[in-house]
């Protein structure tokens, strides 16, 4: 299992016809860190006029969007469309528009929400986030180059190493690859050494 994020957070901004758009976007892995994110970005521009959002999360597969008192359908839907079009998750988009004094229309204020949310994403690195497994490897000093050695030829990283009177690693495989690679080292040791699946966590390897 995988999926399309941003790197880094980013910011974007817009003007048209007289109207300043400034796109907020953010990575964010939960529904109570999208509403953080909103509610930040409400008390950060309090004068403005709009704080139109967006988001997706992965958790329980939840979307929302609002017009924040922009005509029904102008703004916060076009943002959501646009971040499944892009199938980009865990984000959060959060558009403040400063009001110029001239009415854009309906679909004028599409177009200005939706280029100022394309804007920002263009900006921004997406990365692939893919699932993996977090496994605990306990080795004789013996065989501590062959699991490196293994290490090298999987999508994974070693995410730590503990030095006693044994080696233990922890490391993270995307989750595809877990079943041939505990296979191979447990082959390669010939049977010597102990693992553990601790569990699952999204990464980009």
């Amino acid at each position: 299992m995988f999926y399309k994020t941003i790197k880094q957070d980013v910011s974007f901004e817009l003007s048209e016809k007289k109207s300043k758009f400034i796109c907020s976007l953010f990575y964010t892995n939960s529904i109570d860190k999208a509403e953080d994110k909103i509610a930040y970005i409400k008390k950060k521009y309090n004068d403005a006029r709009h704080n139109v959002f967006a988001y997706i999360v992965q958790e329980n597969n939840h979307k929302k969007f609002s017009d924040d008192g922009e005509p029904q359908g102008t703004a916060g839907k076009p943002i959501l469309s646009i971040l499944e079009k892009r199938k980009i998750t865990n984000i959060c988009c959060i558009i403040t528009r400063y009001f110029g004094g001239v009415l854009l229309g309906s679909g004028g204020l599409v177009r200005a929400y939706s280029s100022t949310c394309i804007g920002a994403i263009d900006k921004s690195e997406i990365i692939m986030m893919k699932e993996c497994d977090v496994i605990s490897i306990l080795s004789s000093y013996n065989f501590y180059n062959t699991i490196t050695n293994i290490v090298e030829n999987y999508s994974c990283g070693i995410s730590d190493r503990q030095f006693t009177d044994k080696v233990l690693f922890n490391i993270s495989i995307v989750k595809e690859e877990t079943e041939n690679f505990i296979y191979n080292i447990v082959n390669l040791s010939n049977n010597m050494i102990e693992y553990r699946i601790l569990g699952s966590v999204f990464l980009n390897l």
